[in-house]
């Protein structure tokens, strides 16, 4: 969200994985809870994110949706922002992180998610 200043600080982590995979067998799903769509477009674009994914966009009291999706995967979303969820190429979730996690933990989840062993 571009509200959420613990977003601000894993954005930079995730904006650099993703540019550093951007030719590997990696996908990026970006889902946000902003309440104002042009915010959302204004940051991404003010902070040079835009092109890197397509945000998909939330709208507000829908948060229950994405933990009923992430609880029948065996999550544990529990409603705070930032969340990553790691899904390997057969749907099944292999690593979550939440709250501001450093480009380390974020490497070490995409590695356990690619079935390397860090």
């Amino acid at each position: 969200a571009s509200w959420c200043g613990n977003c601000a600080v894993v954005m930079p982590h995730l904006a650099g994985i993703i540019r550093e995979h951007e030719h590997d067998d990696v996908r990026f799903v970006f889902v946000s809870v902003d309440a104002d769509p042009l915010a959302l477009m204004d940051y991404l674009i003010r902070n040079r994110y835009d092109g890197l994914f397509t945000p998909y966009l939330l709208r507000q009291r829908q948060d229950d949706t994405l933990t009923d999706a992430i609880g029948g995967l065996k999550g544990h979303y529990k409603d705070g922002i930032p969340y990553l969820a790691f899904f390997d190429r057969t749907g099944k979730l292999t690593a979550e992180l939440d709250g501001t996690v450093s480009r380390e933990n974020i490497l070490a989840a995409l590695a356990r998610t690619k079935g390397i062993t860090p």
